[in-house]
């Protein structure tokens, strides 16, 4: 896992992403600039060529939050933004991936 991990460290941070997701929770937040934290629900993705359970967790700015009215839970959105964080965690058959998009936006 620590291979996987600084794998994702080295090759996903800092790319930009595009996913849909679906809305578990949304909340404002003041962490490092953001005004809204969007955590979707887990989802099934490939990490090289292995199936994972993945979360993904996107961070919006005060002006594109805008664009999050009428977003609710439950709620499929695309979601497009830059990976500030991958990380694998669990053990064993329980591993799950976390990524987190900063900057991000809905088209």
């Amino acid at each position: 896992m620590t291979a996987a991990n600084e794998w994702l460290a080295k090759n996903a941070t800092s790319r930009t992403a595009a996913v849909r997701l679906m809305v578990e929770e949304m909340q404002a937040t003041k962490d490092d600039g953001y005004a809204f934290r969007i955590t979707g629900q887990q989802q099934a993705i490939n990490v090289r060529g292995t199936t994972v359970p993945a979360h993904f967790v996107a961070l919006f700015r005060a002006g594109p939050a805008g664009a999050l009215a009428g977003v609710t839970k439950n709620r499929d959105i695309p979601v497009r933004g830059v990976v500030q964080k991958a990380v694998i965690e669990g053990q064993g058959r329980t591993l799950a991936l976390t990524v987190t998009l900063g900057e991000a936006q809905t088209p």
